[in-house]
């Protein structure tokens, strides 16, 4: 989950998520000895790409073995292999588990399990994890849907969704566009990206949606619509004095 989460997902995110997946197989790929002398890759497909699919681990010539039997040699020819090659043509990379999915070439991640689903979109794109859905994203965002009761996103009686574009601290420098070297940390008050999608949930009931601020407190109550079989509202981070990052929803009739 690491490899692909951390690029898009916020802290709280991934740990959502890493507590209900399912555990890959664990891939290991057998190095010769002077691997990183020579730089050989010994035939076997590139173990960064490896870990887009499953855990992943090295074991060099002449070591003692890795004490665990999930660990397995991995070639071009397997499975696993073929996926990587397949990665390498089109860009996508689905999970040994079918639970993460992530295309790079239209920049967007999916991850479902039966207690959270998460999705990660570029502006104008839609993607669908399994019951979660995003559609009409006006700028780069994750959401995250996540069971606070213990129960699966089918069944439960209290979701919350969060809504993360991107939140930075006032007076923030950077060298470049890229944003990858800061210059100056900033100061309070933090600046939130505005930010708006439709957030869809394949649940056939109908929910009071609370919009919540970064401390958890209620801004007000956002409008939704049962519709085929579909719960659907609009998330606007701007619509209340402060910014949204989260929506909790219960059920109507459990207000």
């Amino acid at each position: 989950v690491g490899f692909l989460a951390n690029i898009y997902l916020s802290d709280e995110e991934i740990a959502a998520i890493e507590r209900d997946f399912l555990e890959t197989r664990e891939k290991c790929i057998k190095m010769e000895k002077d691997f990183w002398k020579n730089f050989k890759n010994a035939g076997y497909p590139n173990i960064r790409s490896l870990g887009l699919f499953s855990k992943i681990g090295a074991n060099h010539e002449g070591e003692t073995a890795i004490p665990t039997t999930d660990y397995q040699k991995v070639s071009a020819k397997d499975a696993v292999g073929k996926q990587i090659q397949e990665f390498d043509k089109n860009g996508i990379a689905v999970s040994t588990t079918g639970e993460l999915r992530l295309d790079t070439r239209r920049k967007v991640f999916a991850a479902a399990s039966p207690k959270s689903e998460s999705v990660v979109v570029t502006r104008g794109t839609a993607l669908k994890a399994k019951l979660l859905e995003v559609v009409n994203p006006s700028v780069f965002q994750s959401v995250t849907a996540i069971a606070l009761d213990g129960k699966t996103l089918a069944a439960s009686n209290s979701i919350i969704i969060l809504q993360l574009t991107d939140a930075i601290a006032t007076g923030t420098r950077f060298t470049d566009e890229d944003l990858s070297t800061m210059t100056h940390y900033g100061k309070s008050p933090l600046l939130l990206r505005r930010g708006s999608c439709q957030i869809r949930l394949a649940v056939n009931r109908n929910y009071q949606v609370k919009a919540l601020n970064m401390q958890g407190d209620t801004l007000g109550v956002i409008p939704g619509e049962l519709r085929n079989n579909t719960f659907m509202f609009t998330a606007d981070n701007s619509r209340f004095k402060g910014g949204i990052v989260a929506y909790h929803l219960v059920p109507e009739n459990k207000k």
